[in-house]
């Protein structure tokens, strides 16, 4: 017993036992309030991501399109558009937003593809997609005219 009792008065390393023992504490703490707070955090966690989902907040990058392949077509026809009929075409779509929840979910998944292919047709331009919702019914319609669909109805049923 005589050989221990040097150990145990050797004080060399006690700033590291010292350390060791607050970030254990520390480490504990946290995993203790995160158990703790757990349900909290993940409600909070579902609000943000259903939040991001809302057309109003969610940013063009995080849209989940309707239909992958009609949507990329959407964007492949908006780019071939000058800024003119780009900015009548998001006239449309902001004044037509209102309108769309009161569709059958096929038509309003299309329009709101058709609505993000616009944003991202600005985004390519470095342009900023503005919130005017005053547009020329004539103008719009030639320019679906122009795009295929004979009427802003039709390209509801595009898909």
């Amino acid at each position: 017993m005589a050989k221990r009792h040097p150990f145990l008065q050797d004080e060399s390393g006690q700033v590291s036992v010292n350390f060791a023992v607050l970030a254990a504490g520390l480490a504990g703490l946290a995993a203790s309030l995160a158990w703790l707070y757990a349900d909290r955090i993940g409600q909070l966690n579902f609000n943000i991501g259903a939040r991001v989902q809302e057309r109003e907040t969610r940013p063009s990058y995080a849209y989940v399109p309707y239909d992958i392949l009609l949507h990329d077509h959407f964007k492949s026809q908006l780019s071939t558009l000058n800024d003119e009929d780009l900015e009548q075409l998001s006239s449309w779509g902001n004044a037509t937003r209102e309108e769309r929840a009161a569709l059958p979910e096929e038509q309003a998944g299309v329009l709101d593809d058709f609505d993000n292919a616009i944003t991202i047709a600005h985004g390519e331009r470095y342009k900023s997609r503005g919130a005017d919702d005053s547009y020329n019914e004539a103008e719009v319609g030639r320019i679906f005219e122009d795009l295929g669909y004979g009427s802003p109805g039709a390209v509801a049923t595009a898909g």
